[in-house]
């Protein structure tokens, strides 16, 4: 058909064996036709990968090859080589010198040209996961022989995990044990987020009840343990009794329980089918436990660098034990602590003598008055460096309103990372401030030194339907209280909250509802303290 897009040699074709071969339309019989866009999708176990060789090339040339032209694509993008300049030859032009030998661009990755009949393709096309898009597209002229290719599925080699990651399915990644299932996808091909599912915890860690407060788990726990059996059979779980007993530390007990039996709760997912998602230990609470326990060797290296900072994990602090065991920390001080109120400085360990630590984690809490709100200049920052600005993977330093990690808590800035300007100014909502440094297993720099004041709050003023919290640092939406969720900074939202039964006219004129309707909790949305204020008020009465 001429003048025309000829689209029936192009449906889609996928190629599944692991070995196999595919070439351009009316290949080798005649010239490929014009306007085509095709493609081949070759997929192999996913342990392996796929290696493609072209054994015939005849496509139009162009300097930027962007006439026809061949793609080798993968997740969507062009398969990457290293970078060779702005094209990439095949053969050497001063022994064809009437020939455009095949180029391959590192702009978009496109293959045109022509492959003499005595030479091989030098380029070692090979895809990283299982999966590959061969793409040919040709323009509206000149048309060639085209080409013919041959795949073959071969090994991959798998990632190197550590004991406290998991491989993932394709063998590309590791996946740290405390974030599979935690609604995050961190395996390229998702595997971390399949079969999530909470399930009871045995009845064998009744040991631990009290120690958590939860039914329901999920595995792989973090040690590791892959199912029941597996955690059973274990020499964590057969030493649990002696590790009651032991008095390295008074939560010891608490965080291996909460490791062998990680928190799982239901989540909705896609379609109101519901997934378990993984609540593990809180990664303040390790550190100090690790460390005080490590003649113990209860827990795995480096465990606690891959637990999470966030106010939905799981802690259990035993009543003695109610504040890091660091002293307050001035210039050059420790890693985290409390901070003297009102006025100070703290820093990264080390700062001034040498760079900070692989693997830390520091955890500074600062409370001041009420009536004040902190402000954090940092003085002097660096800190390695993200692959862009404002993505901060492996070190950084995060400021948040609240105290960790109860209450009510939430980011006050994004991560901080790389180099900030000196003299940057990091102001909160509230009066109680948590600064979290970490870093991790890879480069570290100098760290940073800052310090602290205050600025006066000055009096708040509530809206219609709010009410000022105890402290009186913040007003809350009257809807929220009692609602199970800390609003206010210093929990008041949450304090006094029963439920009062219908009285005098207010049951008389509720009496038809069912009888577990006829309890109420005070102040109402309105702002009545009591029943008696409620009735006696112009709302009732109208």
């Amino acid at each position: 058909m001429e003048n025309g897009k000829i689209t029936v040699y192009c449906n889609p074709t996928y190629l599944n064996g692991s070995t196999g071969t595919f070439s351009s339309p009316n290949y080798p019989n005649k010239e490929y036709p014009r306007d085509l866009d095709c493609t081949w999708t070759i997929t192999v176990h996913i342990e392996k990968k796929i290696k493609v060789t072209f054994d015939v090339f005849d496509v139009e040339y162009h300097d930027n090859c962007a006439y026809d032209h061949v793609i080798l694509e993968e997740n969507g993008e062009p398969i990457s080589l290293p970078d060779l300049g702005p094209t990439e030859i095949d053969g050497e032009p001063e022994d064809y010198p009437d020939v455009d030998l095949v180029k391959r661009t590192q702009d978009g990755g496109k293959f045109c040209g022509t492959l003499p009949g005595d030479t091989t393709m030098r380029g070692n096309y090979t895809s990283v996961s299982n999966v590959m898009t061969v793409r040919f597209r040709s323009d509206t002229w000149v048309s060639k022989t085209g080409f013919s290719a041959t795949y073959s599925a071969i090994d991959k080699v798998p990632a190197v995990c550590t004991n406290v990651e998991k491989l993932c399915d394709d063998l590309l990644g590791c996946v740290a044990l405390a974030k599979i299932c935690d609604g995050s996808d961190d395996c390229q091909d998702k595997s971390d987020e399949r079969n999530c599912e909470c399930v009871e915890i045995p009845t064998e860690l009744g040991i631990c009840k009290g120690a958590i407060d939860y039914g329901n788990m999920v595995y792989p726990n973090l040690y590791g343990h892959q199912n029941k059996m597996a955690l059973l059979d274990s020499d964590t779980f057969a030493e649990l009794q002696s590790i009651q007993n032991n008095t390295c530390h008074a939560d010891v007990f608490a965080m291996v329980c909460s490791m062998l039996a990680p928190k799982c709760v239901e989540e909705v997912g896609t379609g109101n089918a519901r997934r378990g998602e993984i609540k593990p230990p809180c990664r303040t609470w390790c550190p100090e436990i690790s460390t005080s326990c490590a003649d113990a060797n209860l827990f795995p290296d480096e465990i606690c660098g891959t637990l999470p900072f966030s106010a939905d994990c799981f802690i259990n602090r035993a009543d003695d034990v109610t504040s890091p065991p660091q002293s307050p920390t001035g210039q050059g001080g420790g890693c985290g602590g409390l901070l003297p109120p009102n006025t100070g400085t703290f820093s990264t360990p080390n700062f001034g003598s040498g760079h900070y630590s692989v693997n830390t984690d520091c955890v500074w809490s600062l409370r001041v008055n009420p009536g004040l709100v902190p402000r954090i200049t940092f003085n002097t920052f660096k800190l390695e460096a993200g692959p862009s600005p404002g993505d901060c993977p492996f070190d950084y330093v995060r400021v948040f309103d609240g105290e960790w990690p109860g209450g009510k808590f939430k980011s006050a800035t994004n991560k901080l990372c790389g180099e900030v300007p000196p003299g940057t100014n990091v102001t909160t909502d509230s009066y109680i401030l948590t600064i979290i440094f970490s870093s991790d297993k890879g480069g570290t720099e100098e760290g940073f030194l800052a310090s602290y004041t205050t600025d006066d709050r000055g009096t708040l003023t509530c809206g219609v339907g709010e009410k000022l919290c105890g402290d009186g640092a913040l007003c809350v939406s009257m809807a929220r209280r009692c609602d199970g969720r800390f609003d206010c900074w210093d929990k008041s939202d949450e304090r006094d909250c029963e439920c009062d039964p219908l009285e005098g006219e207010l049951q008389t004129l509720c009496e038809s509802r069912d009888e577990s309707a006829n309890f109420m909790t005070f102040p109402n949305l309105i702002g009545h303290v009591s029943s008696s204020s409620l009735t006696a008020s112009p709302e009732f009465n109208v």
